[in-house]
């Protein structure tokens, strides 16, 4: 009995690490979402940007509207996190950069609008 409410528990725990959020941006993250299929949003965010910081007031609420719940937000750190910045080929703070089933699909830099939001965060059918 115990094994199987452990096992039921680590599930369910998975299933919520890889079922959306804002989370800190790691390789590891973000190799096991793109492994998974699941929809990532790599943003690269600076704490004195104030672009950066609309747009996350914009973004946290979309992320509780059903059609966004499997969406992860991974946040690059501009002024720390150079390198991930490279990888993505980033080279201003509030870009952002879709992905979903392994492939980039849209990149922008300093929409804060929440229609244009919404509308770059949905997923190509």
């Amino acid at each position: 009995m115990k094994k199987t409410v452990f096992t039921l528990a680590a599930t369910l725990f998975s299933a919520q690490v890889l079922a959306g959020g804002i989370l800190p941006y790691s390789h590891a993250k973000f190799d096991e979402l793109q492994k998974a299929g699941q929809p990532v949003l790599v943003d690269a965010h600076a704490d004195w940007c104030p672009v950066c910081r609309r747009q996350d007031a914009v973004i946290r609420p979309l992320l509780q509207e059903p059609s966004f719940k499997d969406l992860t937000v991974l946040k690059i750190d501009y002024d720390k996190q150079k390198q991930e910045l490279a990888r993505f080929r980033i080279s201003s703070q509030s870009t952002l950069v879709l992905f979903h089933r392994g492939q980039e699909v849209r990149r922008g830099v300093g929409e804060t609008r929440p229609e244009a939001l919404r509308r770059f965060l949905s997923l190509p059918r």
